[in-house]
């Protein structure tokens, strides 16, 4: 499953993959879990006790992941749920920011949203990580630092997408209104 940290703005993934369970933090950046009970682990081959237990979750609490580090304060993550696809297409659209001057696009193509610039071919999937707020991994492709980037949908009163927000590391809040042509 996916799992995320509103606070340490983390996404993390966990995942079998030859027949043993990772603890995925980005692509080509995953860690083997060892299994210490059922839902307990411990990562394997990282110098230092790192411990991510599964707790029980109340019926109506979403599942969590913790991750606590030898010395370090403990993490917790939310378990995202699978959006339906009929509730992302209302997201594909062209968005427009004055302060750039550039066109953002979302695009809904088999159940995931695409997020590129209009002026670019690279495009990059985002995670949704509740109604209206999306997370597109390494959208802004510094090299040494490429930055996720956390996209907040705003709606009218009607309901109706009017824009976005946008932010990270180097950027809050900036703000792209929707196309009326969409």
């Amino acid at each position: 499953g996916i799992y995320w940290n509103e606070t340490d703005f983390l996404l993390r993934t966990i995942e079998v993959r030859d027949g043993a369970l990772h603890y995925v933090r980005e692509e080509g950046n995953a860690t083997e879990l060892g299994a210490l009970e059922a839902s307990e682990f411990v990562m394997l081959g990282v110098g230092v006790q790192v411990d991510v237990k599964f707790p029980k979750s109340g019926e109506s609490e979403a599942p969590t992941m913790t991750v606590e580090v030898e010395g370090q304060d403990l993490l917790t993550f939310r378990r995202l749920e699978a959006v339906p696809d009929e509730s992302l297409a209302e997201y594909d659209g062209t968005y427009w920011s004055d302060d750039l001057g550039r066109e953002l696009r979302l695009r809904v193509e088999e159940g995931q949203v695409l997020v590129s610039w209009a002026d670019e071919d690279r495009q990059v999937t985002a995670v949704q990580l509740e109604v209206d707020k999306l997370l597109a991994r390494a959208f802004v492709p510094v090299p040494w630092y490429p930055q996720d980037v956390r996209i907040l949908l705003e709606r009218n009163e009607s309901g109706e997408i009017t824009g976005l927000d946008m932010s990270c590391d180097m950027v809050r809040q900036l703000w792209f209104a929707r196309k009326v042509s969409d």
